[in-house]
């Protein structure tokens, strides 16, 4: 099941050819011919775009919980709209800080700080804005998504 579109105050560096907002023309694949191809690609995708503000990200959330009947909604975004103003403040700065990094120990960090935060519900929220933010993104952001599930696999309850 895909996320409802994201909204999105800016454009996103995302298909091949596109200009980023350093004004440079930018060609991001789905496929790279190598490992180190793909992470370069991965890293210049979150430099060159930031997540969504805060109040955007509670406005879509707000917005989709109130105007869709319950038995249509998404559950992943029934799990973020669910969360308490802490919880969400802390899965808000989890995909904030997602963005910044594509380093393993890193990551993992975030998962555990998140943990520690909220436990599984936290860590799912965080982890479900970054797949709502990314969903039109090229196959290899995707699969950086999974990455990030597979760093974070045995915290608390965590599978990937």
């Amino acid at each position: 099941m895909s996320l409802p579109a994201p909204l999105i105050a800016y454009p996103r560096t995302t298909i091949n050819g596109s200009v980023g907002d350093d004004g440079e023309e930018h060609d991001f694949q789905d496929y790279y011919g190598t490992l180190e191809e793909e992470v370069e690609a991965v890293d210049k995708y979150f430099k060159l775009n930031a997540p969504c503000s805060r109040r955007a990200v509670h406005k879509f959330v707000k917005d989709y919980y109130e105007d869709v009947p319950p038995i249509f909604r998404n559950p992943q975004v029934d799990t973020i709209a669910t969360c308490d103003t802490d919880k969400f403040d802390f899965a808000y700065w989890g995909y904030q800080s997602l963005f910044q990094t594509t380093d393993k120990e890193k990551i993992r960090s975030i998962g555990e700080n998140l943990y520690d935060l909220g436990g599984e519900e936290v860590m799912r929220a965080s982890f479900y804005l970054l797949c709502w933010d990314t969903q039109n993104a090229g196959t290899t952001i995707k699969g950086w998504r999974r990455m990030v599930e597979h760093y974070w696999d045995g915290i608390g309850e965590w599978m990937a």
